[in-house]
């Protein structure tokens, strides 16, 4: 829209001058710039509140302008001092293009410099002209600009509008270019999410509700497949039915091959009316992965974190796609996490205080549940950690006070109570067999495993993937900083109890860790709660552009793992097997990294609530379809039940070496265990018939393994380079491989080979005996005849003759069959 006015109709004048003449002003035909608005403002202002008035117009300045308004097409003036106004040249060509367009009756009603309701109040509501001699340092021009004022932006485009005779629309492109805005910038401070309020509200019920769904969806769709769950079957199966709680049993013998409160757990759970064991132990592991979500939220609670961080440390444990597999298919490390973490929690609401009985009571409970779950690491972890703390804060004679050495009391009590009891009550071998290969197996190979130190740490960035990324957006200048210093030093004080106390634990989890002889990672849940608190510490402080970069690497991460997961399936061979359900878990992951690169969330926060949703939905097909197709190389189902139709035949099942529970499950036949090579000969030696199960290492490393052993079937492990997994090997009943056979008739004492004394014969002259006339002879051999010019192996034990000796004894050599038939001669 464009709109004429006289440029001096609307301007006050000084004191003591009258209005001059008219002079026509630049036709408005498009809303200036934004920039260009501020940069008028700012020269009016200047000339407000300059106390000099206005310099008078020149005549020169209004014969220009006269012209300008009576020539058909608009151009603009040269300057008064005839230098070239370069900055205004794009501005120019625009106004100029404007006027071209514009109609005739528009220019006729300009060129009288009057329009049809032209009034002085019009023209005050739609514009503020004034004759601004903008001169330019730069340039050294001068230009007469007509501006619009701000505040009156609304008025005068209704003003405007009314004007019908002195109005001209603009083109379509005009507008176009008018209703494009500029690009928002980022806000400084992350915006609120109102879901994340929402769910701060209850905090663990929404975490309870995250773990159920990981877990729980699965429960009716998949069968026992590792080891732990099988181990605990069987186990929670033969203890209900010897009704003795207080000690794991199978096969009728007290169970050493695992601490005792993950079955006991288990066992409560099998207790529930119309659940089956195998039921009851899927649900054990599932609620054992909530209680893990749940401590990680009250320990960073106890650390000093408010309700929305620590619910996203929480969110972090479930968004770690390893660890949620891991969760569900491993119950008794998960819980053994568990009761560690709440035993942090414990401690550090104790370590708070002056004294505090009932926290410090409360975290050696856990402490001793623990220890009868997983070992004695149950208690150095949290134990060393608060001894670690006191020294830091300069505090070491706290740990020396009435409530630690109560609370250590109770522990010694609940655990060495145990032990008694078992020691006493039950067998005192199975105690000795506990301690050395479960208590104590962690410190024994710490000198075999020092080489080997750093497989952990190698193993932990696997763990934390995806949101490991988060260290790539961390600022990392500030390590360069001596705030930043100040600020560990500050962790001494006591309202910085709890973060110090987080990052003193989680190093002293990491070392001890690297130190023991724990190869497999399913033992690092342990420090999974610490590093999810320090990165939801981090997330909390993310500007909404680091936000921004954090969750766009994350839409890089899935975009490469969706399609590298569409590549190794159809363009490898790579993965040995098929992966059922490869489509939906690619598809999950390609729509998240469309998601997290397109909706990138400026709160950083809220976005894990996101990150935890896309983890949940690639688990679902996982368990129900991709894990069902390979039950073979993650369950022992199939390697048991064979073992289960040789037990039917007779066999004896045995297992050399290695844990029978997984595989009892499937054996109704009591299953014999044995550690050491010697035993195992001394089985294979006996007349019955053996099936048997050990590690393929060891089967490899066995060198002196009798050839009567068949391999029969093998279970792949499921990361090759962590074991050889197992192997089924038969051996039938063959007595004579082991013992000397019966003779046929009974020897006298007189003519035995062990007595008869060497006797020198007469000689004799005797007719040479006739070969005997047998068409096929039999031999040890059925498949293949003798040749007739050879003598018969015979079994009788009588000689009358010291040659006959020597082919009696060579004859005895040979291996027989219980099958063999003698010829008669």
């Amino acid at each position: 829209m464009s709109d004429f006015s006289d440029s001096t109709k609307s301007q006050e004048k000084p004191k003591g001058t009258e209005e001059g003449p008219t002079a026509t002003t630049q036709k408005d035909t498009t809303e200036a710039p934004f920039e260009q608005e501020e940069t008028v403002d700012e020269v009016v202002s200047q000339n407000i509140l300059s106390e000099e008035p206005p310099a008078p117009e020149d005549d020169s300045s209004k014969k220009v302008a006269d012209t300008q308004s009576s020539s058909p097409e608009h151009i603009e003036p040269p300057t008064s001092f005839g230098y070239e106004n370069k900055s205004n040249d794009a501005e120019e060509a625009h106004a100029s293009k404007v006027d071209d367009i514009e109609p005739d009756d528009a220019r006729d009603t300009a060129e009288d410099g009057t329009t049809k309701n032209d009034t002085s109040d019009t023209d005050d509501e739609v514009f503020v002209p004034a004759a601004a001699s903008k001169v330019s340092s730069r340039f050294g021009g001068t230009r007469v600009e007509a501006i619009r004022p701000e505040t009156e932006s609304t008025s005068s485009a209704t003003a405007t509008l009314s004007h019908d005779t002195a109005s001209a629309e603009v083109p379509p492109q005009s507008k176009a270019k008018k209703e494009k805005k500029p690009k928002e910038p980022l806000p400084d401070v992350a915006p609120e999410s109102k879901f994340l309020n929402s769910l701060a509200l209850l905090p663990c019920l929404t975490l309870f509700i995250f773990a159920a769904l990981q877990g729980g969806i699965a429960l009716f769709f998949r069968d026992l497949w590792p080891l732990q769950e099988t181990q605990a079957a069987a186990v929670v199966k033969d203890t209900l039915t010897a009704a003795t709680w207080l000690t794991p049993m199978l096969d009728g013998k007290p169970y050493s091959a695992a601490m005792p409160l993950y079955f006991w757990f288990s066992s409560a759970v099998a207790l529930i009316p119309d659940i089956t064991i195998t039921f009851a132990v899927k649900a054990c592991t599932v609620l054992s992965s909530i209680l893990f979500v749940l401590s990680t939220y009250l320990f960073a609670r106890a650390v000093g974190i408010g309700k929305k961080t620590s619910l996203t440390a929480g969110l972090l444990t479930m968004a770690a796609f390893l660890p949620a597999v891991t969760m569900q298919l491993n119950g008794l490390e998960t819980l053994f996490a568990a009761l560690v973490t709440f035993s942090h929690a414990a401690f550090v609401m104790g370590w708070k205080r002056q004294r505090s009985f009932f926290w410090l009571i409360a975290g050696f409970i856990c402490a001793a549940a623990a220890t009868l779950t997983g070992g004695f690491p149950g208690l150095f972890l949290p134990l060393f950690s608060i001894m670690f703390i006191s020294c830091w804060r300069k505090r070491p004679t706290r740990f020396g006070e009435w409530d630690v050495a109560g609370g250590f009391g109770i522990y010694l009590t609940i655990v060495f109570s145990w032990f008694a009891y078992v020691y006493f009550a039950v067998q005192p071998e199975y105690l000795l067999n506990l301690v050395p290969n479960i208590l104590a197996a962690p410190f024994k190979g710490v000198l075999t495993h020092l080489p080997y130190w750093w497989h952990m740490l190698a193993m932990l960035p696997l763990m934390l993937l995806p949101w490991l990324i988060v260290i790539l957006v961390l600022p990392w200048t500030k390590v360069f900083s001596i705030t930043f210093y100040k600020n560990i030093l500050a962790t001494r004080n006591p309202e910085n109890v709890g973060v110090a106390y987080l990052w003193l634990s989680a190093l002293l989890t990491c070392t001890l860790y690297c130190i023991l002889d724990y190869m497999t990672p399913v033992w690092l849940l342990v420090l999974l709660p610490q590093i999810a608190i320090l990165a939801a510490r981090a997330i909390k402080n993310f500007s909404p552009l680091r936000s921004k970069v954090f969750y766009r690497f994350l839409a890089l991460v899935f975009l490469g793992a969706g399609a590298g997961l569409i590549g190794l399936v159809n363009f490898t061979t790579l993965i040995p097997f098929e992966i059922q359900g490869w489509m939906y878990i690619s598809a999950i992951m390609l729509a998240a990294a469309g998601i997290f690169w397109i909706r990138s969330p400026l709160n950083s926060r809220a976005g894990v609530i996101g990150l935890t949703l896309t983890a949940t939905l690639l688990i679902q097909p996982l368990f129900i379809m991709s894990a069902p197709a390979i039950s073979g190389l993650i369950s022992t189902k199939d390697i048991s039940m064979t073992m289960e139709e040789y037990a039917e035949k007779d066999f004896e099942p045995v297992v050399y070496n290695a844990d029978p529970a997984p595989f009892a499950y499937f054996v109704t036949s009591p299953i014999t265990h044995v550690f050491d090579l010697h035993s195992l000969t001394t089985i294979l030696n006996s007349k019955k018939n053996v099936v048997l199960i050990m590690h393929a290492t060891d089967w490899n490393n066995w060198l002196t393994k009798p050839e009567s052993l068949e391999l029969v079937g093998t279970l792949p492990p499921v990361v090759p380079h962590l074991g050889q997994g197992f192997v089924l090997a038969v051996q039938e009943k063959k007595a004579s491989r082991y013992i000397a056979p019966q003779p046929v008739e009974p020897q006298p004492e007189s003519v035995s080979p062990e007595t008869q004394q060497p006797v020198e014969e007469e000689p004799k002259v005797t007719p040479a005996p006739s070969k005997p006339t047998l068409e096929t002879p039999q031999t040890d051999n059925e498949e293949e005849p003798a040749p007739l010019d050879e003598p018969l192996n015979d079994n009788s034990t009588t000689a009358t003759s010291a040659d006959s000796k020597v082919k009696q004894e060579a004859a005895m050599a040979i291996p027989i069959t219980p099958e063999l038939v003698v010829p008669k001669n």
